[in-house]
């Protein structure tokens, strides 16, 4: 009886090293209850040649391919998908991957282990919180003396009401956690699911 073992590496993202790669590498949905479309292509230098498609993840349920096989003959080849999403996912980012795996052209030899490439484009939903839910990161520019510093801070609203109005009182403190300067950005709404960027500038002393 023929043995044949593959051994893939699975990676995100494709690099030029690889034969095989995907674009887009991911795509991220909005939650919708019911029915969402997806596309995606493979590019491929080796033509032509077969591949695997397999859902995984935690949506990998709810992710159904148009073919779990594919003969590549041409360079680049559109992948379509649909994900059903329930109503009942828990707030927060969800995700799920369809894995591509090349199959090794066809071999006689019995026991043989071969090496296969596997990539994967992930699939992103991120389910909304009740009420109001911001997160949001701070990027800081230009720390010089005697001129003014820039803080942005990006917000999103994660959840399903809108955030009327938001702003940032920031505290700058020394090395022995003293209070040196108070200061505060503009303000603004951030509807569901959106992102907005407040911005603050404090005047540094030499």
């Amino acid at each position: 009886m023929k043995r044949i073992i593959f051994v893939f590496i699975a990676i995100i993202l494709a690099t030029n090293v690889l034969a095989l790669g995907l674009a887009p590498a991911k795509t991220e949905l909005a939650f919708v209850q019911g029915t969402k479309e997806g596309v995606f292509r493979i590019v491929s230098d080796n033509i032509p040649s077969k591949v695997l498609l397999t859902a995984e993840g935690e949506l990998g349920k709810y992710i159904e391919i148009e073919s779990d096989n594919l003969i590549l003959k041409e360079h680049e080849t559109w992948v379509k998908f649909k994900i059903n999403l329930p109503k009942d996912l828990p707030p927060g980012e969800r995700k799920g991957n369809i894995m591509v795996l090349e199959v090794p052209k066809e071999i006689d030899d019995e026991n043989i282990i071969m090496a296969a490439t596997a990539i994967t484009h992930q699939v992103k939903i991120n389910v909304p919180y009740p009420g109001k839910y911001v997160t949001g990161k701070m990027y800081i520019t230009n720390i010089k003396v005697d001129e003014p510093i820039e803080f942005k801070l990006a917000l999103k609203n994660f959840g399903i009401e809108k955030v009327e109005n938001v702003k940032a009182t920031i505290v700058i403190k020394g090395p022995s956690n003293e209070e040196i300067g108070v200061f505060y950005t503009n303000s603004k709404g951030i509807i569901p699911g959106k992102e907005e960027v407040l911005e603050g500038l404090w005047q540094t002393q030499s």
